[in-house]
């Protein structure tokens, strides 16, 4: 009778799917299947990188619709906390179009009538769900203002458009601040004729 029982009980102890494991007592245990190990080499949970998501948002160009707009994004945004870790911006620019999340060029100078669109890449590393206020001034009148969430992520990539009207020259001003009224960035941006017309 030892000669099987030995032999049954190795066989149930290397069972890895979690289904039943054996007692050296005979009693049968049920248990939840165990996930498989993670590699030795994995990082661990707090280092793991969100994978960047994109946000595609356009402004509304009709200021009566801003307050409206920038409302229903305002559950992303954090509770104010004066020791709230900043968000980083790590890469910006204007650009006249976006293209599997990238900005396709970067304008120095932007024509009456164009599209230019605010290309961010940003760093959350609060803990929280955060967000930005964008606002769009052409010759400091608002354009376009919005709200945009910011997840927690090393990476984050986002971006917004404003369109410039054809008989608009001057500049275009871009202000974006986060979710504790700080300034992240403010940016300028040249409204120039096409000399060829």
């Amino acid at each position: 009778m030892t000669r099987w029982l030995l032999p049954l009980l190795l066989l149930a102890a290397c069972d890895d799917q979690g289904s039943v494991h054996t007692t050296p007592s005979g009693a049968g245990v049920e248990t939840a299947p165990r996930p498989p190990a993670p590699p030795s080499n994995a990082p661990r949970p707090d280092e793991t990188e969100t994978p960047p998501t994109t946000i595609v948002h356009d402004g509304p160009d009709d200021l009566e619709d801003i307050a409206d707009h920038s409302e229903e994004h305002a559950g992303k945004c954090a509770p104010v906390d004066p020791d709230l870790k900043p968000m980083q911006v790590l890469r910006f620019k204007f650009t006249s179009k976006v293209k599997n999340r990238e900005g396709v060029d970067k304008l120095s100078v932007l024509r009456p009538g164009q599209r230019v669109y605010a290309h961010l890449t940003m760093r959350n590393r609060s803990g929280y769900d955060r967000c930005l206020h964008l606002t769009f001034r052409v010759n400091g009148k608002q354009r376009t203002a919005l709200t945009l969430g910011i997840g927690k992520s090393w990476s984050w990539r986002t971006w917004a458009f404003n369109t410039v009207r054809d008989d608009e020259r001057g500049f275009l001003e871009l202000e974006v601040k986060d979710d504790q009224g700080k300034l992240v960035l403010r940016e300028r941006l040249a409204i120039v004729p096409d000399p060829g017309r």
